[in-house]
């Protein structure tokens, strides 16, 4: 707990979370205290207590600082309770934890069982930690409590999800788009080791990406059908999901997904209809899947494109 404030005493925060001890389990039909492993309960106890010494050592850091309690536990119940306990040490900033591999549903049940328990304390917020159901962020408008929530989501989609990549507003929705897989050929690993394995050369491949790229540019100027387009990309993509131990009909599968995908992609040109920098600076080339910072760029757009959504949604 020390080091952590002399963390955010350092980097001059605003607010910083007490540190907590995720707990992994949970059942939402434990009543009361009840239910919750041996570890889990070690762990609520820890939480607990590290909260307690940070929220007394955070007081060095000034009136400015706002320190917020993390609640961790097994249970709606367990949860609510830890609510309560951080409120009788003084905070007014909680956060709620262990969210992430929780349905919205769950979720739910969780915020509405810990602000029935903290309705009376008025000046208490919540913040949801790790909230990635970004589909669901209109269904928690409701609550009375929740004043902030924060996701990596938006960023990490762009380069490690599999197919919802890209951003782009639908309505009240946001509508995911996969980003068209060209890697360079001289930089990834899979294909280096295909020409190593002489089951591709270097010259054939680079041929492939090559056509792939331009096929894609002349696509999105209107210079060939999306058909060609969406033929080159699949052919230079032959090599990254094939091996020599790769079975056809699997292949095959994982063919006609991405054929799918892309030609959704390319049909709609969802960067045209976008006015972020960049998509209006580089266009087609924000759907490319390929270097690092191209990819990170993407992120850039998908954050753009969610703090617009969650504008609109708070303004109604």
């Amino acid at each position: 707990a020390i080091d952590t404030i002399e963390f955010y005493g350092d980097g001059r925060f605003t607010h910083g979370c007490s540190v907590d001890h995720i707990i992994f389990e949970f059942d939402e039909k434990s009543k009361g205290l009840n239910g919750g492993s041996e570890q889990s309960k070690k762990r609520f106890e820890i939480t607990l207590q590290l909260a307690s010494e940070f929220l007394a050592g955070s007081k060095k850091l000034g009136k400015s600082f706002i320190p917020v309690g993390v609640i961790q536990g097994w249970s709606p119940d367990s949860m609510a309770y830890a609510a309560r306990q951080l409120i009788k040490m003084g905070y007014r900033y909680l956060a709620i934890g262990g969210l992430v591999p929780l349905k919205a549903t769950q979720i739910h049940i969780i915020v509405s069982r810990i602000e029935d328990e903290i309705s009376r304390w008025s000046s208490t917020k919540l913040h949801l930690l790790g909230f990635a159901k970004l589909d669901n962020l209109h269904e928690f408008m409701k609550y009375k409590k929740i004043a902030s929530f924060d996701s990596s989501s938006p960023l990490i989609r762009a380069f490690k999800d599999a197919s919802r990549n890209y951003y782009s507003k639908n309505g009240v929705l946001i509508e995911y788009y996969s980003a068209l897989r060209i890697p360079q050929a001289i930089e990834s690993n899979i294909l280096k080791k295909l020409s190593k394995k002489g089951l591709y050369t270097q010259e054939e491949l680079l041929r492939l990406e090559r056509k792939a790229l331009q096929h894609t540019r002349d696509y999105d100027s209107g210079e060939i059908d999306l058909e060609i387009a969406l033929q080159s990309i699949l052919d230079y993509t032959v090599p990254l999901l094939s091996s020599d131990s790769s079975k056809n009909n699997l292949l095959l599968k994982k063919i006609e997904t991405l054929r799918i995908n892309y030609q959704k992609t390319l049909l709609a040109k969802p960067w045209t209809k976008c006015n972020c920098l960049i998509c209006q600076e580089v266009g087609i080339e924000t759907v490319i899947f390929r270097g690092s910072n191209r990819n990170k760029r993407r992120g850039i757009h998908n954050l753009f494109v969610f703090h617009n959504h969650l504008k609109k949604l708070l303004r109604k």
